[in-house]
């Protein structure tokens, strides 16, 4: 088989990998630019992105550079001038360990990420790196496709090209699929800062201020970036060289990006010291230049399919989403696996390419459609100057991360990891590399011990059976919901499957709630 992937940024790699190392395939990677690297300073790799790497074989020098990350800490600032009522009470209250104790988040610099694909992708024997060389078009025959570059230069033919450039994609264009994307008018400013003195340990903090839901300035523990050094200047030069960074992050609306350029880097350095008042040594000293910050904007889009023929699309090509979910990285590459799965599944032949693409479609797209809803609904509260909302969040959040459901719905989804395919990390991929983390404090793993018998919604071992042979398959293996919500979606006629989906989509809720960053 032979196949092109056009970009490289994380899908892409990740796909071109699972090609050649799982199928065999001769695979040739295009980028436009000569010299690809990252962009973006720290993102979150959640359990679900750093089991997709430990299939790749690449944990071990993602999690060497690598922050753990055990929690999320958010509170309301302290003013009572501004924030009343409110002022200082927590919003968020997050622990791994609360729903199982095998699992941990990695904070990273996105070049560590980057350049561990695209060094495996260079040593791979049957992965072909075309950099400099874009995609124009693609002419899809009956059985191939073509692409032509920039420069008039035609490529292949090939059984299969994954699309995999960004949410800017010009190729998903020209496929002639239903899609829709917009921006956000709000966006965030990113810096990185040295940490040496790890301020902020194993936890993601965060402070929420208003005018509504508008300002929130939280630090992201990244670990140490890929050469040990940050570009403290603006040029695109390590000239500070250090062992442990932390990303800084600050939401903005869009019309106010001007004005702070305008009010200079002091005034800002000063009302985030006031916001978070233990980190201030962190935020004089480590901002010297503003062209160390840089600003992003949200951005959402979605396709109705995304395949056509023998062309699929993945990553943010296919699904950009606002980063309040955290869970841009990782749902790339799971991307990349799942689709290799599907082709796999049909024979990794080419002649099956067309019906493991839409297979693909079938399995993906309900589930980050689930993703996409929430990153839409999470993004106004804490992205806008609504009160009604501000007043929503700070009241709900914090009971809802000590809901006893919520650790239900982790632990049953840990338990049948092997079943669901969810993707959550089993004793086998953190037994011999979770100690491998920088900050790790981690015991030997240990199995879950799953219980059959065990009581469901305090139901004993007797009734438990007897309900699952009445029928209520899922509600029973998983407790999926309560006796009452149970019988109802039975009687709809929807079969356990569907309720363990619907546990699996809370259960990526859940840990995307974890991380709330630039993704």
């Amino acid at each position: 088989m032979r196949a092109a992937v056009v970009g490289c940024g994380t899908a892409g790699p990740a796909a071109a990998l699972h090609l050649a190392r799982r199928l065999g395939a001769w695979v040739d990677l295009f980028d436009r630019t000569a010299e690809p690297a990252a962009v973006g300073a720290g993102i979150g790799v959640q359990p679900i992105g750093l089991t997709a790497l430990k299939n790749l074989g690449l944990l071990e020098p993602v999690l060497a550079h690598g922050a753990r990350i055990d929690g999320i800490r958010t509170w309301v600032h302290n003013d009572r001038a501004t924030e009343g009522f409110w002022a200082g009470r927590r919003v968020l209250d997050i622990e791994y360990a609360r729903y199982d104790h095998r699992l941990f988040g990695v904070g990273l610099h996105r070049g560590v990420l980057f350049e561990a694909l695209f060094e495996a992708c260079q040593a791979e024997a049957d992965v072909t790196l075309r950099l400099g060389e874009g995609v124009a078009s693609l002419e899809q025959e009956q059985d191939t496709v073509r692409l032509r570059g920039s420069t008039g230069t035609q490529h292949g033919p090939y059984d299969i090209v994954v699309v995999a450039d960004g949410q800017r994609s010009r190729l998903r264009e020209q496929l002639g699929l239903r899609s829709w994307f917009r921006r956000y008018r709000y966006g965030a400013l990113f810096a990185l800062l040295p940490d040496e003195e790890h301020l902020f340990g194993n936890t993601l903090q965060q402070v929420h201020a208003g005018p509504g839901t508008a300002t929130t300035l939280g630090f992201l523990p990244t670990g140490a970036p890929w050469g040990n050094g940050i570009d403290t200047v603006g040029d695109h030069v390590v000239d500070t060289a250090t062992e442990s960074v932390a990303t800084l992050y600050y939401n903005l609306h869009e019309d106010a990006y001007a004005g702070w350029e305008e009010e200079g880097l002091e005034r800002w350095k000063d009302r985030c010291c006031e916001l978070m008042p233990h980190a201030a040594d962190l935020i004089q000293d480590g901002l010297a230049h503003k062209e160390q910050v840089a600003f992003a904007r949200y951005a959402d889009g979605a396709m109705m399919r995304f395949n056509k023929s023998r062309v699929v699309v993945i990553g943010d090509a296919g699904h950009c989403m606002s980063p309040q979910l955290g869970q841009g990285a990782n749902l790339a590459l799971i991307d990349a696996e799942k689709l290799v799965d599907c082709l796999a599944d049909a024979g990794g032949e080419a002649s099956a390419v067309e019906g493991a693409l839409a297979e693909h479609t079938k399995r993906r797209w309900w589930r980050l459609q689930f993703y996409q809803a929430q990153s839409r609904v999470l993004t106004p509260v804490f992205a806008s100057q609504s009160n009604v909302l501000r007043h929503v969040r700070n009241a709900l959040l914090y009971p809802g991360c000590h809901t006893p459901v919520l650790r239900h719905f982790m632990h049953v989804s840990s338990d049948r990891e092997r079943q669901t395919r969810t993707g959550l990390p089993t004793q086998r991929v953190w037994g011999g590399a979770g100690g491998a983390v920088r900050g790790s404090q981690r015991q030997p793993a240990q199995p879950l011990r799953h219980n059959p018998q065990r009581r469901v919604h305090g139901l004993p071992g007797r009734a438990a059976r007897g309900r699952r042979r009445r029928g209520f398959r899922g509600a029973a293996r998983g407790g999926a919901c309560g006796g009452g919500a149970g019988r109802a979606v039975a009687g709809r006629g929807l079969n356990g499957s569907w309720l363990l989906a619907a546990r699996c989509y809370l259960c990526g809720y859940v840990q995307g709630c974890v991380f709330i960053c630039a993704a």
